[in-house]
């Protein structure tokens, strides 16, 4: 028997459509089920708040910038059209003003000619939600917030996606699943992120009271960091409840703060469980608290071929909380 560890990037049943692209359809369409759009970028700009489009099954090519938004009562929402198995291949950016904008059980490639971070966010209150993320270790995957003034992400949610193989190889010590840069109150939460060349997780370098939550982290450059510049240190972040493990370079949860700057505050790391790292918890370099962590094989059934269900025997079956905020 075996602990279930699920993520799909398959579109759900019960979605319902406002709008519609599909690989054959044309940017001249009127976006109906039967005269649908072609392109991703077309579908979302025809979106108002509150309204869903969805991407038949199929490989989308092209970047897309996403400059408006909805409110929370009533987000923009891009999603696979019930059943479908849809991918977009491309650099996705949700500027600053792309606020409650949902991405959903969508494959998202994020290959693109620059080689720069995909997804990128720098709005409020954007999700995404049961996504397969990947670059083919060309770039960044995710990047929460900007620097130079491009803006900041404020309550991102991502959860139950598979984030893997991000990142140029071998690693540079630069490229990452998620990068938590210019950020304050992320939830990261039920994902599973393996196979990245530097950090699953990096906060750095303004990353603030963020949570990581219930995520098996696994065989990545590094696990978690914690981080901070000059001016300003990664703080009051929660690490709960993950298991990280088989980091290949350095530990699996470790902090660095700049020579000539400040030390982050109230960043705590609580019941993980860690195994197989460089290290497993480094914490001398100060900066976070940690406690009551365990050091065990998690038990996988397969992560080889990326199973990630637990043996029910597994020792850290029990910390994984149950953090999925998706619906709320």
């Amino acid at each position: 028997m075996a602990i279930a560890v699920i993520v799909s990037a398959c579109a759900t049943s019960g979605v319902t459509c406002n709008r519609f692209a599909a690989p054959n359809g044309s940017d001249h369409g009127k976006g109906t089920a039967r005269s649908p759009f072609r392109t991703p970028q077309k579908l979302v700009d025809s979106l108002s708040p509150g309204m869903t489009g969805c991407l038949a099954s199929g490989t989308y090519v092209g970047d897309l910038r996403v400059n408006h938004g909805g409110s929370a009562q009533a987000p923009i929402t891009l999603t696979g059209a019930p059943g479908a198995d849809a991918t977009v291949v491309g650099r996705i950016w949700l500027t600053d003003g792309a606020n409650y904008v949902q991405v959903t059980y969508l494959h998202l490639d994020g290959r693109n000619d620059a080689n720069l971070p995909s997804p990128l966010v720098d709005a409020t209150g954007d999700r995404f939600v049961g996504d397969d993320v990947t670059n083919d270790h060309t770039a960044i995957c995710f990047e929460l917030g900007s620097a130079g003034g491009y803006g900041q992400a404020r309550d991102t949610l991502l959860a139950d996606n598979r984030i893997h193989s991000c990142g140029v190889m071998p690693p540079t010590n630069h490229q990452h699943g998620i990068y938590v840069g210019n950020s304050v109150g992320a939830r990261i939460v039920d994902n599973i992120i393996y196979d990245n060349a530097d950090r699953g997780i990096q906060l750095y370098w303004n990353a603030q009271q963020t949570t990581i939550a219930g995520n098996i982290i696994d065989r990545n450059g590094e696990g978690i960091i914690l981080a901070g510049n000059s001016q300003t240190a990664s703080s009051n972040n929660l690490i709960t409840h993950n298991i990280i493990t088989n980091s290949r370079v350095r530990a699996d949860v470790e902090s660095s703060w700049s020579s000539d700057g400040m030390k982050g505050s109230g960043n705590l790391v609580e019941d993980n469980c860690t195994f197989g790292g460089r290290m497993t918890i480094d914490s001398s370099a100060g900066g976070f608290e940690a406690r009551d962590n365990i050091d065990a094989d998690p038990g996988y059934v397969d992560p080889e071929k990326g199973d990630y269900s637990l043996r029910a025997s597994s020792p850290c079956a029990t910390l994984l909380a149950t953090t999925s905020t998706a619906g709320s």
